[in-house]
């Protein structure tokens, strides 16, 4: 430091990148897992493995009392058209984080975005599929009359072919729950709510179709549905980071 110079003219503060190209002046929180949160987490693990281990006595008495609606108008009308609405949504999520001027003038809907591509790419893609091929469990509609051919969630039969263990149609239902979590944390109320609502009135129709089609055991929906709001909090948070890296990219100049 020479004479005339302020005491803190040799320090350089270094001013952290921001991890979205949010417009400046942006009071949107960053998608962090302090603590707090990461007990809820926690929580919401436990209380999955609780469900799944009060309902699996009743898996197989809960299909076969269901048998009989197997082959009906609503089990085929959510097969069908059970995860058409997440089309729409990432049709709507890629066409934001293409574009840079949606990603900076909206930068929560870019946040949202994000994370619900990454809970999409979480869940039903990578542990869903693989789960699948882990446990190995029969539908209920390719057991036998007296149930011959059941196994438990936890049992594990691996090979290929068309699994029950996990519900894939409930996992892509629950891609909006980070988006609900993102909502809430950001103190947009009526948006989180509404998302909630659709949430729970999407991810329940599927869930509810798919075990009176026979598709599924309760289990099955039921463990989705928990690891899709355990996720929530971890899928907004690498959207976040997925977000920086749009943002690096597309500050680089190309040769």
């Amino acid at each position: 430091m020479t004479p005339g110079e302020p005491p803190n003219a040799g320090c350089r503060q270094r001013t952290p990148a921001a991890p979205t190209d949010l417009p400046p002046g942006s009071s949107v929180p960053l998608a962090t897992i302090p603590p707090r949160q990461l007990c809820g987490i926690a929580l919401l693990a436990l209380l999955t493995g609780l469900s799944l281990a009060a309902l699996s006595p009743w898996d197989l008495a809960i299909s076969q009392s269901l048998a009989e609606l197997r082959g009906g108008t609503f089990g085929e009308l959510v097969q069908r058209w059970g995860t058409k609405p997440a089309s729409v949504l990432i049709v709507g999520a890629a066409f934001v984080l293409t574009s840079r001027v949606w990603r900076t003038t909206r930068p929560l809907l870019a946040r949202a975005a994000a994370a619900l591509t990454m809970q999409l790419l979480l869940q039903p893609a990578l542990l869903t599929n693989g789960l699948k091929l882990l446990a190995g469990r029969k539908r209920p509609v390719h057991l036998g009359p007296g149930g011959e051919g059941f196994a438990p969630w936890y049992a594990l039969h691996p090979g290929l072919g068309d699994f029950s263990f996990p519900s894939g149609h409930v996992a892509i239902a629950m891609i909006l729950a980070p988006v609900v979590w993102l909502w809430w944390r950001a103190g947009r109320r009526w948006p989180a709510a509404l998302t909630l609502l659709a949430l729970v009135g999407w991810a329940g129709t599927v869930a509810c179709g798919r075990v009176a089609s026979g598709a599924h055991f309760p289990t099955d929906v039921a463990f989705s549905v928990g690891v899709g709001l355990t996720l929530a909090p971890l899928s907004s948070h690498l959207g976040d980071r997925f977000l920086g890296w749009l943002a690096r990219r597309a500050g680089t100049p190309r040769a």
